[in-house]
């Protein structure tokens, strides 16, 4: 579980710091956590579906580096709301479980092979979260 949560924290990292608008962050976190998906499915399973079987202490620190992760996440829509990228009545926290739920479902739906590659997911998915910014 760590290790899912280490791979999405840097994934997510490496947007925040790239530089640019808030929309061209916002699509190299979705890119980063495609990735992450696509690249590592057994600790994003893991990480995603089993820290409710944790004893308290160690769900407590898999919450805190979820929570971490959520947070990037929030500040770019909350900076792209307030530059007016994004609408300026945007909920950065209910964005964010939106977006959070699309991205955390494609383990369950997508297959290598099955007709749209990876950047055609991350195009997708960025056009489907833009529309409702």
């Amino acid at each position: 579980m760590e290790r899912g949560a280490e791979l999405f924290q840097q994934s997510a990292d490496a947007a925040q710091a790239a530089g640019g608008d808030a929309r061209t962050r916002l699509r190299l976190f979705i890119a980063g956590h495609v990735d992450v998906v696509l690249e590592h499915i057994d600790e994003t399973r893991t990480f995603l579906n089993e820290a409710r079987a944790l004893e308290a202490g160690y769900r407590g620190r898999i919450i805190e580096a979820r929570d971490r992760y959520e947070q990037v996440l929030r500040s770019l829509l909350a900076e792209g709301a307030a530059a007016g990228e994004f609408r300026r009545d945007l909920d950065p926290k209910l964005a964010g479980i939106f977006i959070l739920s699309i991205l955390n479902a494609l383990d369950r739906w997508y297959r290598h092979g099955g007709g749209m590659e990876r950047d055609g997911v991350v195009d997708e998915i960025m056009a489907f979260v833009s529309n409702a910014l």
